[in-house]
């Protein structure tokens, strides 16, 4: 594990108890009545005016698909790499996210990432926000 990963608290308990309860879900109905795990799954909706988590993904694990938003989201979501790598599926072509890296996709805007092939594993943390009328100006 990385000095980022260790500073930003990768190993904390809240990353421990995702993955504990991924390891137990069948399949993605289970993760609809979690609040904790709903929000990583899909067909979540996003409600809220900010949202923030963990995902923590694992070659053939529960969470080890792609993230395909053809409208994109209401809010901004800003991802931050702590562990692996990523994979943005941008048109023309494709980005490597690593520990370390940033991105901030604006609302409405086509977004599609999966974990890398060449990696076992892509942890992000993630804030889903709208912003209020008055940050406008």
């Amino acid at each position: 594990m990385s000095d980022l990963a260790e500073r930003i608290g990768v190993t904390d308990a809240k990353a421990d108890r995702l993955i504990h309860r991924l390891a137990f879900m069948n399949n993605f109905s289970d993760g609809q009545q979690d609040p904790e795990v709903a929000p990583l799954l899909p067909g979540y909706t996003f409600g809220q005016r900010l949202m923030s988590g963990l995902t923590p993904i694992e070659r053939d694990g529960l969470l080890d698909f792609a993230i395909e938003r053809p409208n994109g989201l209401d809010g901004w979501t800003l991802l931050l790499t702590v562990r692996g790598r990523g994979l943005l599926l941008d048109r023309p072509g494709e980005v490597e996210l690593r520990e370390g890296d940033v991105l901030l996709i604006p609302p409405r805007v086509e977004h599609r990432y999966r974990r890398c092939d060449g990696c076992s594993s892509w942890w992000h943390r993630w804030v889903y926000f709208q912003p209020r009328q008055t940050w406008l100006p």
